[in-house]
């Protein structure tokens, strides 16, 4: 038996109406919108909200060739999110780790700050990222695209090629065995250059960035520092 159009106004089954309606209302169900809710931050004396900025001075090099540890120190004292209370005072030190290698094409190093640790022995964790003074990411970095390696062994085998072609054309009318050499060297040098070039083509840049650079670090989470701080009023 069949019941009439249920509510949804798909004709179901009487045995399996519940099932099928229950389908049915879930397929025609409009799309819900997320409602985010507010929520009241902490004791904002003793907070630093995501986005803050910290200028930073770099102690050490940094050379993209491999992968390592760097430190940066905090050139102004940092303040919470209201303004009120020192947090981070100049002269913190702060400790990263560097990406390995950068593309072809690209001119900044990345680096993720993960630690800082305070004069008075404060420490905790800021796992952010390196920016440049307008908040761009990465640091600007000096590249050596390494050119003479990467197509200076591949020239200069070309430039014996072209050499020994140019014996060979002057040649064309000494004997044949002379000739059948000529063209064997000449193949030979060919193959040398394509593997030299093959070997060498794919030799990524190397960045540089100097100690005493200024950079930014990016607060990307809020910190609270109410386990370590206290704020008393002042009579």
């Amino acid at each position: 038996a069949q019941a009439p159009k249920a509510e949804t106004g798909v004709l179901v089954d009487v045995y399996g109406a519940k099932a099928v309606l229950a389908n049915a209302n879930q397929e025609n169900a409009p799309t819900r919108k997320t409602v985010e809710t507010a929520t009241r931050r902490g004791n904002t004396s003793l907070m630093l909200i995501k986005g803050t900025n910290i200028p930073c001075v770099l102690k050490t090099k940094i050379d993209s060739t491999y992968q390592g540890f760097t430190v940066c120190q905090v050139s102004k004292d940092v303040y919470s999110s209201n303004g009120k209370t020192l947090l981070i005072e100049r002269g913190s030190s702060v400790f990263g780790e560097q990406n390995i290698q950068i593309k072809h094409g690209q001119a900044r190093v990345y680096v993720i700050w993960q630690k800082i640790e305070t004069p008075k022995g404060v420490s905790v964790n800021v796992d952010s990222p390196a920016t440049g003074q307008l908040g761009e990411m990465g640091v600007e970095a000096r590249v050596n695209n390494h050119f003479g390696k990467r197509f200076g062994g591949a020239i200069m085998l070309s430039l014996i090629q072209d050499t020994i072609s140019n014996a060979s054309t002057h040649l064309q009318k000494k004997q044949s065995e002379n000739q059948t050499t000529i063209d064997n060297t000449s193949s030979t040098m060919q193959d040398m250059a394509t593997k030299a070039l093959e070997n060498s083509i794919n030799i990524p840049p190397t960045a540089i960035v100097h100690q005493g650079t200024l950079i930014n670090i990016l607060v990307n989470r809020d910190m609270d520092f109410t386990s370590v701080y206290g704020v008393e009023r002042v009579y």
